[in-house]
């Protein structure tokens, strides 16, 4: 129980950005489309939004999740396995987290007609599980910002990896 009530410190605080980041950018990209695009067309939400939009979601969830996995991991534990369970717990906690806050946006942004949004995020969130887990891991063996910049290299290198599927 102990492990839960350290891993779980900080979730508001990934659930509130999570929440806010993709209402945000739409509330953005709609004030701005015709900066960005220069039409008012469907082709400004297909080929600006969802690309642009998953892309925010995923580097700031990427920066959220390695900076929160590598604190909440518990470097005090004896064995190297209770290490990597507790680091892949707050790693799995976070993911959690970030996806279930970001739920209600994504619907949101899906309702509005645009094709591809769930394989678009699916794949950004590949990127968060792999900075979450590895800075987790990570975590419980080193303390601060070694942990925070593991996770965010490996998630930022697999969200580069991904970076033109996202299109």
């Amino acid at each position: 129980m102990n492990l839960l009530v350290r891993s779980g410190r900080g979730l508001w605080a990934l659930a509130i950005l999570a929440a806010a980041i993709v209402p945000v950018f739409l509330h953005v990209a709609t004030l701005h489309r015709m900066h960005w695009s220069g039409s008012l067309g469907a082709h400004f939400w297909q080929e600006a939004v969802r690309p642009w939009g998953a892309r925010i979601w995923a580097l700031s969830g990427v920066l959220a999740l390695a900076g929160f996995a590598s604190s909440a991991a518990a470097p005090g534990l004896p064995d190297w396995m209770h290490r990597v369970r507790a680091g892949a717990l707050a790693g799995g906690l976070g993911v959690a987290t970030w996806l279930i806050a970001s739920l209600p946006g994504l619907v949101w942004l899906a309702r509005l007609g645009i094709e591809g949004i769930p394989f678009t995020f699916a794949i950004a969130a590949l990127a968060l599980l792999a900075a979450a887990l590895i800075a987790g891991v990570v975590g419980a063996w080193l303390e601060g910002p070694a942990a925070a910049a593991a996770g965010a290299v490996a998630g930022l290198g697999t969200l580069s990896l991904c970076w033109t599927a996202l299109i």
